[in-house]
């Protein structure tokens, strides 16, 4: 697995694999390059990322943005239509690299993929089932961070 120099994978207590900053990561700066190979249904994909009502990027080799866990206070987001991750903050050495599941995701529960959320932030939203079971005001807080597809649901 290709980890980049300033990234280290490690195992995160009570959540498996995770990702930690190696060095300081300014905000904005780009965390890592999102790599998949192939657009598949998410039956046939478990670490797949949503693209479109139904379209899927998945990857078939395991590479460091699978184990970038989910926070309801992330300090990445994804930017779809860059394939990248971008800081969100300033991340310091040791910091964890996370991301909303919610900003791309429509309806976890489709698929029987929900889960308990483990981040421990103040917001968090306590389980994950998608996007399409936020109420108005959490759609409202994550809409600077949407993938495509989603925005389309705010309309």
């Amino acid at each position: 697995m290709y980890i980049p120099p300033h990234l280290r994978l490690i195992e995160m207590p009570g959540k498996g694999q995770g990702v930690i900053a190696r060095e300081v990561i300014k905000k904005e700066e780009v965390v890592c390059e999102l790599f998949f190979d192939s657009v598949k249904s998410r039956t046939f994909a478990i670490n797949a990322v949503q693209g479109g009502e139904d379209a899927f990027l998945s990857n078939s080799l395991k590479t460091i943005d699978d184990c970038f866990n989910h926070s309801c206070e992330p300090t990445t987001r994804l930017d779809l239509s860059r394939a990248i991750f971008i800081a969100l903050k300033d991340l310091n050495v040791g910091e964890e690299v996370t991301w909303n599941y919610l900003t791309t995701e429509y309806d976890l529960l489709k698929n029987e993929e929900g889960f308990y959320c483990i981040c421990g932030a103040k917001n968090c939203i306590g389980y994950i089932r998608g996007f399409k079971y936020l109420n108005d005001s959490q759609k409202q807080e994550l809409g600077p961070h949407l993938s495509p597809f989603l925005r389309t649901m705010m309309l």
